[in-house]
């Protein structure tokens, strides 16, 4: 993802500007698209409302490795502030994550933490991806 984009799209993420990250998104993923975007887009559906239609999205792009551990912990908090909550898909994501964090590509942590803060998990799950992202990364908080 070019660096402009992901510089507006981490603008509007943390100004909770969600109908511009949708935008800014469809727009590029007509010319080119990448799990980047397409995460930032579910990210965009999921804080505004749209949880179906952002598990979907997240679903798709879970299994490459640049957004996969974000992927799946926007998924476990998606199920968590769904209607109805499915208790088996909470504790396999939860699962997943752990797994996933041990096999983490160089970008996933940065996409981690990104994409948390603006998004309003609960707050263990948040807590979680940030230890796991300082984990991966080797840096100190």
């Amino acid at each position: 993802m070019d660096s402009r984009i992901a510089a507006f799209i981490h603008y509007y993420a943390r100004e909770g500007y969600v109908h511009h990250i949708q935008t800014v998104c469809n727009e590029v993923i007509k010319r080119s698209s990448s799990p980047a975007l397409q995460f930032w887009r579910a990210y965009g559906l999921l804080a505004s409302g749209a949880t179906t239609e952002a598990m979907r999205e997240l679903y798709a792009v879970q299994g490459h490795s640049e957004t996969g551990l974000a992927a799946t912990a926007a998924l476990l908090t998606a199920h968590q502030s769904a209607k109805t909550v499915d208790q088996d898909a909470i504790i396999q994501l939860s699962a997943h994550l752990e797994v996933c964090s041990n096999a983490a590509a160089v970008h996933s942590p940065h996409q981690l933490l990104t994409g948390q803060p603006a998004g309003g998990p609960p707050q263990g799950t948040a807590r979680c991806c940030r230890s796991t992202a300082v984990k991966l990364s080797g840096k100190a908080p």
